[in-house]
């Protein structure tokens, strides 16, 4: 790999063109090769724009070909100069902070530390780098830049190393920042700097180069978080920890399971939560199957009108004239089959009692029964905590979180925000999720162990 990238070195040195055909066969080697060559036709390109900057101060091209991709790259490492140099006039520090890309903070802090060494930009003292960029005839040996690198094996530098023909430059990888050595790198702590993207509901949790966001609240029941920190379906009936009978076909649903019955009945029967087949009475059904002035008889799996006899079915009785079977209203004073509290419903042959909303029937003790909500419904009702209330519920939060809007979801308390007395830093306050964090001055100070007062380092 070595031997290709310097391949591609010498392509762009000598003919300032990378689509030339390469001879190697192997894919990887042109691979190395094409990507080298562009990385050092790019880095001849920047140092014509340092030596612009470094003239002139202008980055206005002798040519005024500002459209080509060369015009762009000069360009380009000229501003990054110039903003070099600006920081050495007004004292400020050769350790770049914005955000203008890696190869541009390279030429910024170069031409920085060029400035404090030379303290003034005197053009005849910058090295000349545009006699590398100009096109050199073929020779049978020329000495190979790659191989003179500083940077080779690591250089000076604990993880990334960049020879800038003047220097060598330190840097760091995504998560960390450089020290004040200019070679070693620290960790970054995303959860207190804000570098992090953990939303609502999660806690960011700092780890060495990154950071991870763990959830506040589990799943909840039917489900089990997964190595991505979501929530994931439980699949009840793979894994064989379901309750159905041996008569019953496991049918597995999100976040619970139901058991389908093996055995269909036929037609005038239904099926128990058992699985047995029991026989429907047609007679008892809200609409009357029978004609008026006869009477439904129920047989198995079906039904038979007779016509008016002495004696009426269940929840009739003959009229005055004794002529028909009519309804008997069951609700109708002074008898009360629901009971007090409860609401009676007559039907043709029958009555039915409701409840008020979040109450069901129970047809034992004949009473309306709380339903609880927040076992019938695991986790979907609240996004945190979910209590039950006689004929409703409500949702609460955990510690460090209120209810929003919809009285639901959970939404963080911004405990620096409180009035005081809501939390105590001597110095700086930063909210986290569900929390808040003291911090210090960053020089000669941190935090005591009561982790909100500071002190001398």
């Amino acid at each position: 790999m070595e031997t290709c990238c310097a391949d591609g070195h010498r392509m762009a040195t000598q003919h300032r063109d990378c689509s030339l055909p390469y001879v190697s066969e192997s894919t990887e080697c042109r691979m190395v090769q094409e990507q080298c060559c562009h990385s050092q036709l790019e880095e001849l390109h920047c140092a014509a724009g340092i030596n612009l900057a470094s003239e002139q101060d202008s980055c206005a091209a002798p040519r005024g070909d500002n459209a080509s991709l060369e015009a762009v790259f000069v360009k380009r490492c000229c501003h990054c100069c110039l903003l070099g140099k600006a920081a050495q006039a007004q004292g400020q520090s050769c350790e770049y902070s914005l955000m203008v890309g890696y190869q541009c903070g390279l030429v910024f802090r170069a031409c920085c530390v060029k400035g404090q060494e030379t303290a003034d930009f005197v053009p005849g003292d910058v090295v000349d780098l545009r006699e590398t960029a100009k096109v050199s005839e073929p020779e049978e040996e020329q000495e190979d830049p790659y191989l003179n690198d500083r940077c080779r094996g690591g250089g000076p530098c604990k993880q990334q190393c960049r020879d800038t023909g003047e220097e060598v430059v330190c840097s760091c990888f995504v998560g960390y920042q450089l020290m004040a050595d200019g070679v070693s790198c620290e960790d970054v702590n995303e959860c207190i700097t804000g570098g992090h993207h953990c939303q609502l509901g999660e806690s960011c949790i700092n780890t060495v180069g990154s950071f991870r966001c763990q959830r506040d609240s589990s799943c909840g029941t039917g489900y089990e978080l997964t190595d991505d920190n979501k929530c994931k379906d439980i699949d009840e009936c793979e894994s064989g920890i379901h309750n159905c009978l041996p008569d019953f076909i496991c049918q597995n649903t999100l976040g619970s399971f139901r058991c389908r019955p093996k055995l269909q009945c036929k037609s005038g029967f239904i099926q128990d939560a058992l699985g047995s087949c029991i026989d429907i009475n047609e007679c008892l059904s809200i609409s009357a199957p029978c004609p008026v002035g006869q009477t439904c008889i129920n047989t198995e799996g079906s039904y038979t009108c007779q016509k008016n006899v002495p004696n009426c079915g269940r929840g009739y009785h003959l009229n005055d004239e004794g002529t028909r079977c009519v309804d008997v209203d069951e609700c109708a004073p002074p008898s009360e089959p629901c009971g007090q509290g409860h609401r009676c419903v007559n039907s043709p042959g029958s009555f039915r009692c409701e409840c008020q909303p979040g109450y069901y029937f129970d047809g034992i003790s004949r009473t309306c029964v709380d339903i609880n909500e927040c076992q019938r419904y695991p986790g979907r009702l609240c996004g945190h905590k979910c209590e039950n209330t006689p004929g409703s519920y409500h949702c609460s939060c955990s510690t460090g979180f209120r209810l929003s809007v919809d009285r639901r979801s959970c939404e963080d308390i911004d405990e620096c925000a409180l009035p005081t007395g809501g939390h105590i830093c001597s110095y700086r306050c930063v909210n986290v999720p569900g929390s808040f964090q003291c911090s210090c001055p960053p020089n000669g100070y941190r935090l005591a162990p009561n982790g909100r007062n500071c002190q001398g380092a």
